[in-house]
């Protein structure tokens, strides 16, 4: 049994928002307004004008379940609390999964909110930064402790990932 703290959880739940990112893409869709247009990322709205959003929204899941692997594997397998380089990885590696949940997170609310970034009642600047101040702000909070705690240890840490 593998046992997930809380930055193990924070980064496996990259996956997750990517399906919504998803889901909240087809929503925009579903409300009338065009994804070659609106679509935010560039990969995305490639393919979206060429009509094929539909082959690329599985090499975009697997792309983010790829990087939650490595991220994953990099924390519980190839960094060391006993070694000083290894944790300014960890640190690097959180602000690294941080950013990507931030920015899943705009990316879902922006598709959520389009028809009135559309009409003009809210602007997207507005969300992007209301969205990414309460992000960022959350996960420092839910992970503060975790990442203090393993910036102290200076030997193997209890609680970390246990394969049974």
């Amino acid at each position: 049994m593998v046992r997930l703290d809380r930055v193990d959880k924070v980064i496996w739940v990259l996956p997750l928002l990517g399906v919504l990112d998803v889901l909240s893409t087809f929503y925009a869709e579903w409300q009338g307004y065009p994804l070659a247009i609106y679509e935010v990322g560039f990969l995305a709205s490639f393919f979206a004008e060429l009509g094929l959003l539909y082959a690329y929204i599985p090499v975009y899941l697997l792309f983010l379940v790829g990087v939650a692997y490595a991220l994953w594997f990099i924390k519980g397998r190839v960094l060391h609390p006993s070694h000083a380089f290894d944790k300014a990885l960890f640190f690097l590696l959180v602000l690294v999964a941080g950013y990507v949940c931030v920015r899943l997170a705009v990316t879902i609310t922006g598709n959520v909110l389009l028809p009135y970034y559309a009409t003009g009642k809210v602007s997207m600047s507005t969300i992007t930064i209301i969205v990414s101040l309460s992000t960022a702000l959350a996960l420092t909070l839910y992970l503060w402790e975790e990442i203090l705690l393993w910036l102290k240890t200076n030997g193997e840490r209890e609680g970390s990932v246990v394969a049974c």
